[in-house]
């Protein structure tokens, strides 16, 4: 069984630009080797989808290769191999006994007691709040949770989505907190194989802007913007938003294939289960032609983006349709 002491938190403050540095202009054989291998994990994520992990993932081989694909840039490369990182490591944690899976939630950073009477575990609320959101399905909302005592109790499988989430959250920070140009730098030894990174992953990956055709982008609700928006920069967004952003695209006339084409950015993007799921969400498989939820349902969902739009926040505003209808027709009336 694995310890979690094997397991990696990854924080950006244990490694700074200089040890990273270190790393990449070493001439230690057991270093390059280390910075190769990384390398190498990520030509071949861009050339299979699905490299071979290694069995033993530390802190400092994640560091590497996270400096190496900022170095590359690509944030659909970046978020995709994090999303693979992630299941990896709920999978781990899979063989703990629950006392070494609330040290490693300890470790991470978030607020976890064993609760030995009960056999769960419980979360702060305000950890559960920030991290909760990102999980997709009504079961982790907190209308349905447990609390006592400003606390949430969660069951194994449960801790296990949320320490995916925080194992996640670390790794992301890692990157975004690091700037392209000096994470070349970092890497200068190693720029042939970067700019080959580079053009393999274009090359590969075949991303282009979103061709949303005749429909007016322009008059969607900022819900539909920013769902749009994050699956272009390789964020993994929640199944909700998914079925959302698919059933009101079509409802609004834009063909299947177009609407499938929007997601071979996302960082879990199959070919074969986007299109089954698009033509079941757009009755093509299902024979049923689902509607976008109401503004309500997004909201206890943490995926309303309303913010300041001034027709978002009129009191009557309840469907996404609604506000696409209004914007539409206001147009029209001054085109008259």
């Amino acid at each position: 069984m694995m310890g979690n002491s094997s397991l990696p938190v990854l924080f950006r403050e244990t490694f700074t630009t200089q040890s990273l540095e270190n790393l990449f202009h070493s001439y230690s054989q057991k270093d390059t080797d280390e910075v190769i291998s990384a390398i190498n994990l990520a030509l071949e994520f861009i050339e299979k989808g699905e490299p071979e992990l290694l069995s033993y993932i530390s802190d400092r081989f994640l560091a590497i290769l996270l400096t190496f694909l900022r170095a590359v840039d690509e944030n659909v490369l970046t978020n995709r191999i994090l999303i693979t990182y992630r299941k990896e490591i709920e999978k781990k944690c899979r063989d703990l006994p629950l006392e070494e899976i609330e040290e490693y939630s300890k470790k991470l950073g978030m607020d976890a007691n064993m609760e030995f009477e009960d056999e769960m575990i419980s979360v702060s609320l305000k950890d559960y709040l920030g991290i909760a959101g990102r999980i997709s399905g009504s079961t982790y909302r907190l209308v349905y949770q447990d609390i006592r005592h400003g606390r949430i109790f969660v069951d194994r499988e449960h801790v296990l989505k949320l320490i995916r989430e925080y194992f996640y959250s670390n790794m992301k920070n890692f990157y975004d907190e690091m700037p392209a140009d000096k994470a070349r730098d970092i890497t200068s030894p190693f720029a042939k194989a970067t700019d080959t990174a580079k053009e393999l992953f274009k090359s590969k990956a075949g991303l282009t802007s979103p061709e949303l055709g005749e429909v007016e982008s322009t008059k969607f609700p900022p819900c539909i913007k920013e769902y749009i928006k994050q699956v272009s920069e390789g964020v993994n967004i929640p199944h909700m938003a998914r079925f959302t952003m698919v059933s009101f695209l079509h409802k609004i006339g834009l063909e299947n294939q177009k609407i499938m084409d929007i997601f071979k950015t996302a960082p879990d993007f199959n070919e074969k289960v986007t299109t089954y799921q698009v033509n079941h969400i757009t009755g093509e498989t299902s024979g049923t032609q689902y509607s976008p939820p109401k503004c309500v349902n997004l909201q206890s969902n943490h995926l309303c983006y309303k913010g300041e739009d001034p027709l978002c926040n009129t009191e009557w505003l309840k469907h996404p349709m609604r506000y696409y209808e209004i914007k539409k027709s206001s147009r029209s009336e001054s085109k008259k």
